[in-house]
């Protein structure tokens, strides 16, 4: 007993000393994980966004069009700062995020159209709840949101996991946690 408090100082002291990679990863499965800010959104190919559209779909790893994103399951969507009359060139870049939240969302990852449930009989009516990671890059300003989403009743309602947010992109994009001091020196 004598031992306890300078073993439960170890531990703290242990504790502490984790990167944040391994924390991240400890926790990719976890519904309650926040992605950290200064994290990097890391694309690895260069992607080309449609004329006249600001978002690209993401669902298991494949870059998807809007009507084809299966609502049911995890999906992403990045944004840009606006449209265009011709098409957008994102090329491989590191992305900064420099927020992140959660929120419910009335349609598909902020899709081009509302989707609206009515359930005259009282039933449930279904939400998106999203984790949005609002993104920073110097080389490409446009490049302002990551939304990652699935839709449910309220009573299913869970953030999703970083585990599912990587099976949604896929090797389309990395997430590297922030660098700590120990790995910048």
């Amino acid at each position: 007993m004598k031992n306890l408090p300078a073993c439960a100082l170890l531990i703290i002291w242990l504790a502490g000393c984790q990167s944040p990679f391994v924390q991240i990863e400890g926790r990719e499965n976890s519904r309650y994980f926040r992605i950290p800010v200064d994290s990097k959104l890391v694309l690895q190919q260069e992607l080309l966004v449609p004329a006249r559209s600001d978002r690209l779909y993401f669902q298991k790893g494949k870059v998807s069009q809007f009507q084809h994103v299966n609502r049911y399951s995890p999906y992403c969507a990045l944004t840009l700062h606006a449209k265009k009359d011709v098409a957008q060139t994102i090329v491989p870049d590191a992305f900064t995020v420099h927020k992140m939240y959660r929120q419910y969302l009335f349609d598909l990852a902020m899709g081009p159209v509302m989707v609206a449930q009515l359930d005259p009989g009282g039933g449930m009516t279904y939400q998106v709840f999203a984790t949005l990671l609002e993104l920073r890059s110097v080389q490409q300003p446009d490049v302002v949101r990551m939304t990652c989403a699935n839709w449910g009743v309220p009573q299913d309602m869970a953030h999703l996991t970083l585990g599912q947010m990587r099976e949604s992109l896929g090797d389309i994009f990395l997430l590297e946690p922030p660098e700590t001091n120990d790995q910048k020196a």
